[in-house]
């Protein structure tokens, strides 16, 4: 015969045992509810940085930036020759591309005009082997300053992460030259070219 007192504790023990297994799922449903669903994705899709085979940034104020792979495969900023051309931060350009990040997605978006997308700041245009054009466009800083409205295409406007953006437009005032930078200089026949600097 089992003692009364030994009763007492096998509950005690049964009613531990229930009330930890409760507190667990109680726990785990709460945290999966508190858990926000990631909504970042790329600005560009479809394609990676070996497809690309030109980018060009154009700003609202007349600045323009443009790079290109000439026939033997190598990279060449407009204005210069290959030799000219920093390839290890074109690669690290196009990294950047590729990498655009959408910050969210805006369900009621604002009018363009209020989010600087119909007249934009900045245009993005990759090219790519098979001839293909995707263009972004970049408007005005959203209000907490994380990230830039933009817009790829004719698609809806986004949020787009502005330390990305901004290591892009950097280009325009500070393109990937190596040193020493050539100055133009014109030749007899009237034809520009670049010599290096001492």
């Amino acid at each position: 015969m089992i003692r009364r007192s030994t009763w007492i504790i096998l509950l005690i023990f049964l009613a531990v045992l229930g009330g930890g297994l409760y507190f667990q799922k109680y726990k785990s449903e709460k945290s999966a509810q508190v858990t926000p669903t990631s909504t970042y994705g790329l600005l560009f899709t479809g394609f990676d940085q070996t497809q690309i085979t030109g980018f060009e940034i154009d700003s609202s104020q007349g600045k323009k930036f443009l790079v290109t792979m000439d026939e033997t495969g190598k990279w060449v900023v407009a204005g210069f020759t290959a030799e000219y051309t920093n390839t290890s931060s074109i690669d690290d350009m196009l990294t950047k591309i590729t990498a655009l990040t959408v910050m969210s997605n805006l369900e009621t978006a604002p009018a363009l005009d209020v989010i600087g997308l119909e007249k934009p700041a900045y245009t993005l245009i990759v090219t790519l082997k098979d001839g293909q054009k995707k263009t972004a466009y970049i408007g005005n800083v959203n209000p907490t300053s994380s990230g830039y409205y933009g817009q790829l295409e004719n698609g809806s406007p986004v949020v787009i992460t502005k330390y990305a953006v901004d290591n892009l437009i950097n280009f325009l005032d500070n393109p990937p030259i190596a040193t020493p930078v050539p100055t133009a200089t014109e030749t007899s026949a009237g034809e520009t070219t670049q010599t290096p600097q001492p």
